[in-house]
């Protein structure tokens, strides 16, 4: 149920966000980073979860996640999981992204987990935390 409402908020501030962008008459193009977190499952299982939630909305279309990951791995801008805006930027000229969600999935000792999610538009650099 947590992890339900937390998806819930990242599609209710990704829609947030293409209606600031002006995408809101064709699916806008959104590239779905890794989501970081000490626990490699989780952070893999948040990626594919928040991925299989957002597919099945019609205003969304995706980057293939093996292109998104391979400029990611040419442009070395993966292993600090950060992206600037710069960054933001040319992932979407090189991969046709409007949109990019990434973040970082934190678990605490009771076993609580917290979704930061973080929403880059890659025409302006905005974000949206």
């Amino acid at each position: 149920k947590i992890m339900k409402l937390k998806f819930t908020s990242i599609f209710a501030l990704l829609f947030a966000a293409t209606i600031v962008f002006g995408q809101t008459q064709k699916p806008v193009t959104v590239g779905i980073l890794k989501f970081q977190s000490h626990f490699i499952m989780l952070g893999k299982d948040t990626t594919s979860l928040l991925t299989a939630e957002l597919s099945a909305d019609p205003r969304f279309s995706f980057v293939d996640r093996g292109q998104l990951q391979q400029v990611l791995d040419e442009e070395a801008l993966d292993a600090s999981g950060i992206i600037s805006p710069d960054s933001a930027a040319k992932i979407g000229q090189l991969t046709g992204a409007k949109v990019l969600v990434g973040g970082r999935v934190l678990k605490d000792k009771n076993n609580n987990v917290t979704i930061l999610a973080s929403i880059i538009g890659t025409e302006n650099g905005r974000m949206f935390s």
